[in-house]
């Protein structure tokens, strides 16, 4: 007897926070990620995932990380607004992103350039007292009007759960990573 178990894409964060969009009245924009490359894990897409704009990519083939070493993270972005992004690591995998887990981004009032695509190239230390095993990595571009107003920095999840707390434009990506023990 075989068993197989088929894992698809899917647009349920859970038991993570929301990061989807609502493309405030209508007005559908496309900010989204063109492309993520970490380690071993690259996945292109070229275009924004379907609204609400979120996806977890579980179905891809899980890169495997070693504390205390450093990685190359770079990702491609295609900007209609003014967007900031972020991209963090679950490290301590309690189920949230944390400020301190956040390994790249735009800080401060810092966008990324109006009505173009863009990259950006960050070294990654994953430190050395990062649980093992499976965890979340969440890459995010954020246009919100709002937003950008009133914060400085860019958030992994929306403000609340109330749908007027849900950001405007951009997209939202879920990876798997695994953090491996040192040899």
């Amino acid at each position: 007897f075989t068993s197989q178990v088929t894992f698809a894409q899917t647009t349920d964060p859970a038991p993570y926070c929301d990061a989807s969009f609502d493309d405030m009245e209508g007005y559908a924009v496309d900010d989204h990620i063109n492309s993520v490359s970490f380690g071993t894990l690259n996945n292109v897409t070229n275009s924004q995932y379907a609204a609400p704009h979120y996806v977890f990519y579980n179905n891809l083939s899980v890169a495997d990380f070693v504390p205390g070493n450093d990685y190359t993270l770079i990702v491609n972005f295609l900007t209609a607004g003014g967007c900031g992004y972020g991209v963090w690591i679950d490290y301590n995998q309690n189920n949230i992103f944390e400020p301190s887990e956040k390994i790249a981004g735009t800080t401060g009032y810092d966008m990324l350039p109006v009505g173009e695509a863009s990259s950006i190239t960050q070294s990654v230390t994953i430190p050395t007292t990062a649980m093992t095993g499976n965890t979340r990595m969440r890459v995010r571009i954020v246009e919100d009007d709002n937003h950008h107003a009133t914060s400085t920095d860019e958030l992994p999840c929306n403000e609340s759960s109330s749908a007027t707390d849900v950001m405007d434009w951009g997209e939202t990506e879920d990876y798997t990573i695994n953090i491996v023990g040192t040899t």
